[in-house]
C-alpha cells in the first residue's frame, strides 16, 4: 500500500516584529537625501559598507510604558478562527499519511521574547487538526522566545503527540533524530541549521537543551547512524542563499554528500522563495518549497509537495503545486489552478532542467516526477 507524505514549507503564525517594536523610530531624514543615498548605494555596489538610519530610543523610561508599551503575547493572534491559516489548504495534508513542515517560530507564552516570531501556543491545534505529524525546529528561530520560549515548544509539542527533531533538551536527544512508522515502513527524519540569529548559543549541548549546527561531520554521522535503524531516510538542512531562487554550489555540495552517505529525500528550507529542484543518484533534493504559513507579506507564491512511496519504502512518484502565498494570502495560502501557478509551475520546471536535468512533467497544473 502506498504511503503519501504531505511536505509544505516555512511556517509562522507570528505577527509580532521583536522584542522592542514600537520602542526603535527609524529616521529616514529628508526626501532628497534619502534619494541619494539611493543612487550612491546603487552606483557603488561594490562599496564595503552601506547606510543605516539612525536609530533612537525613545520614552524607555518606566512611567511611559504603559502609555504605549504592549505586551507582544497579546498581538500576535489577529485571527479569529485559529484554523484560518489552513482553511484553503488543510485538505491536501489530511489526505496524506504524514505532514510535515519547518516549525520556524516558538510556540509559547513564556520567556522573554528576543527575536523576531513568537506563536501563540493555541496554533498547536491547527497543526495537529490538519495532519501535521511531524516538524523540523532546526532553523534560526527556534530561540526567538529565549530557551524557556523553546522547551515550552517542545513540551507543546509533545503533548500534542507531534514528533519534532533538529533539535532537543541535550544534544544527544537531537543527533538521535526521529523515526515514525508508517505502515510498516520507517521514516527518519534529521535537521540541521546554517543559521543561527541567537550568536550560535542556541546549539544543542550535553547539558542544554538547543538546535543542531549544519557541521558536516555531524551531518553525515548522524546519517550513517539513523539510516541503519529505518527504511527512508529525510534530512532537513536550514540553509542556503535567503530571497532568492539562485542555489549557492556549497548547499549542493553538502545535499550530494548527504545522499551519498544515506538520506532518501532532502527538504531544505531558509529561503522563503521556491528554488529548482534535483533529482541525485535515484534521489530527490528540494532546496526550497518558499512559505507555506508566513504572516509577513514580503515574498511570493509558493510550492508544496506530495511524495509517494511504495511499501517497500521506494519512490513511486512526486507532485508538486503552486500555492498563493503572497501578499494577504500569505495568513491562508491555497492551492493554484490557474495561469498564475502554472507560470510559476513552468519556471521551476525549466530551471530544475536547466541546472541539474531534472525529468519534470507539467500536467494540469501538478508538476510531477515519474523518473528516478
Amino acid at each position: 500500500m502506498a504511503i503519501r507524505i504531505a511536505i509544505g514549507g516555512d511556517v509562522s503564525f507570528s505577527k509580532h516584529k521583536g522584542q522592542i517594536a514600537g520602542l526603535i523610530v527609524r529616521e529616514k531624514g529628508p526626501i532628497p537625501i534619502r534619494l541619494w543615498r539611493k543612487l550612491t548605494k546603487y552606483l557603488n555596489s561594490h562599496s564595503k559598507g552601506e547606510y543605516s538610519p539612525t536609530i533612537k530610543i525613545k520614552k524607555i523610561l518606566l512611567e511611559e510604558y504603559g502609555s504605549f508599551w504592549k505586551n507582544p503575547y497579546k498581538e500576535i493572534d489577529d485571527f479569529e478562527d485559529i484554523n484560518i491559516p489552513f482553511e484553503k489548504l488543510g485538505n491536501f495534508f489530511k489526505k496524506t499519511d504524514i505532514g510535515y513542515v519547518n516549525l520556524e517560530t516558538p510556540l509559547c507564552s513564556d520567556g522573554r521574547h528576543i527575536g523576531a516570531f513568537c506563536s501563540s501556543p493555541e496554533y498547536i491545534h491547527a497543526l495537529r487538526e490538519n495532519n501535521i505529524k511531524i516538524v523540523s525546529i532546526a532553523n534560526n528561530h527556534s530561540f526567538d522566545a529565549g530557551e524557556r520560549g523553546f522547551i515550552e515548544t517542545i513540551n507543546i509539542l509533545k503533548k500534542n503527540n507531534i514528533k519534532y527533531f533538529g533539535g532537543g533538551l541535550n544534544i544527544e536527544e537531537a543527533r538521535g533524530g526521529e523515526i515514525i512508522e508508517v505502515k510498516g515502513v520507517k521514516l527518519g527524519f534529521l535537521g540541521y541549521t546554517s543559521i543561527c540569529n541567537s550568536f550560535f548559543i542556541s546549539l544543542a549541548k550535553n547539558n542544554q537543551p538547543g538546535i543542531l549546527p549544519l557541521f558536516e561531520p555531524i551531518v553525515l554521522n548522524d546519517i550513517r547512524s539513523l539510516k541503519k535503524k529505518c527504511d527512508f531516510l529525510v534530512v532537513a538542512p536550514h540553509f542556503d542563499i535567503e530571497n532568492v531562487s539562485k542555489i549557492h554550489r556549497n548547499s549542493i555540495d553538502i545535499a550530494h554528500k548527504m545522499v551519498d552517505c544515506g538520506a532518501d529525500l532532502i527538504i531544505g528550507s531558509h529561503a522563503h522563495v521556491p528554488k529548482p529542484i534535483e533529482t541525485y543518484n535515484g534521489k530527490l533534493i528540494i532546496y526550497c518549497l518558499g512559505n507555506l504559513i508566513f504572516l509577513q507579506k514580503t515574498w511570493g507564491n509558493s510550492l508544496v509537495a506530495q511524495v509517494t512511496l511504495s511499501d517497500s519504502g521506494k519512490y513511486e512518484n512526486v507532485e508538486f503545486y503552486p500555492i498563493n502565498t503572497k501578499d494577504m494570502n500569505c495568513s491562508s495560502p491555497y492551492i493554484m489552478e490557474n495561469q498564475e501557478g502554472d507560470r510559476l509551475l513552468h519556471n521551476i520546471k525549466k530551471e530544475s532542467e536547466l541546472i541539474f536535468k531534472t525529468p519534470l512533467v507539467l500536467d494540469k497544473h501538478i508538476l510531477k516526477i515519474h523518473t528516478f
